[in-house]
């Protein structure tokens, strides 16, 4: 089932950075901070929510990666059904 997740996140990244190649090109540094921010954000707070449910440290960091991707993806969705295609470009790049 992993497979099958990853693969979906994949489909998804692919269609929002190509079909917005040429912006993602243009806005450069902006949207590498921005996607710095999103995905590592989702990322610590995967890690810290763990952490105050006391699990131990191997299930932590699989939520922490689990939340991360995931936060990619519907970062990604969302954007592109509420405000233009490029609004999706930051979440996805960071997967």
């Amino acid at each position: 089932m992993p497979l099958v997740s990853v693969a979906g996140i994949v489909l998804i990244i692919a269609a929002v950075v190509s079909a917005n190649k040429e912006q993602i090109l243009q806005s450069g540094l902006l949207i590498f901070a921005v996607v710095i921010l999103h995905n590592g954000l989702g990322l610590l707070f995967g890690y810290l929510i763990a952490k105050w449910c006391r699990m131990d440290i191997p299930s932590r960091r699989a939520i922490s990666i689990e939340v991360g991707m995931q936060n990619s993806g519907l970062g990604a969705a969302l954007a592109t059904a509420h405000f233009s295609p490029l609004a999706a470009v930051p979440p996805s790049a960071f997967f």
